[in-house]
């Protein structure tokens, strides 16, 4: 009867802290926490991820129940390791929101802005296209699978209350977060060179001929160039949106070792 109690106990406690990390997990990573997702959806995808991994966790756990302090201290360190791992894979989305605004901006679209309301601000049309989009390969790409794959290695990694906030492991948790720019430059670079292209044969043209106005044809000129390089960038966006993905589930591997320890 004791052996039924100690597991029981055991099992709530695995649970529990499941939710927490999962909870937190699922607050923070790209699609799943959108608003567009519904609220029971969201609920019953935690409940049932969080049931998945106790059997993992309760192997990870000490036979004697926790006490209300230590429970706490865990699930504190449970709930940051959860948002840790979704923010690391929705900064790749950031940067690629971040690389439509930055082209919108270039051919003249900065003032086309659309109210975005999974994040109630405006957005760039550009901005908003490009998420879209990003959205879309992610899951034709199975990187819902890759990511929730990520989460669950997590307990393999960190394991329980494993979380340290070390100086190294936030040095790289600085890096991966600087790769939002690098990220939008290289989504963004193929129309941007074009763009530039078109500005300098503008200049030259400017310097050739003063009498034409090229600031009324540069504008429907810069769009129209900017338009066409982004529908003709599109494969070499998938293939660049496929390896980014895969380097930002490195880098969380490597992110999540190094807050391991002292």
């Amino acid at each position: 009867m004791t052996d039924i109690i100690t597991f029981s106990a055991t099992s709530l406690e695995a649970f529990l802290l499941a939710l927490i990390r999962t909870g937190g997990f699922l607050s923070a990573a790209p699609a799943l926490n959108h608003k567009a997702v519904p609220v029971p959806v969201r609920i019953g995808l935690t409940i049932i991820l969080s049931m998945a991994l106790v059997p993992m966790i309760s192997s990870q756990l000490p036979d004697a129940p926790l006490h209300l302090g230590e429970l706490l201290v865990i699930g504190a360190r449970e709930m940051l390791t959860g948002v840790i791992i979704g923010f690391a894979f929705a900064l790749l989305f950031t940067g690629i929101q971040a690389a439509g605004e930055l082209v919108g901006l270039q051919v003249g679209f900065a003032m086309a802005n659309v109210y975005d309301p999974s994040t109630e601000r405006q957005m760039g049309v550009l901005g908003q296209f490009q998420l879209i989009l990003g959205l879309l390969l992610f899951f034709t790409m199975d990187g819902h699978h890759l990511m929730i794959r990520a989460f669950s290695d997590s307990y393999q990694i960190v394991g329980v209350a494993g979380l340290n906030l070390n100086a190294e492991g936030l040095g790289l948790l600085t890096r991966l977060t600087s790769m939002v720019f690098v990220i939008a430059v290289k989504v963004a670079a193929p129309v941007m060179a074009a763009v530039f292209l078109t500005e300098i044969g503008l200049g030259i043209i400017a310097r050739t001929v003063p009498q034409m106005n090229v600031f009324i044809i540069g504008f429907p000129l810069k769009i129209s160039v900017g338009v066409f390089m982004l529908a003709a960038a599109l494969p070499m966006f998938a293939m660049v949106f496929g390896k980014l993905l895969l380097q930002v589930n490195n880098s969380l591997d490597v992110l999540l070792r190094a807050l391991v320890g002292s």
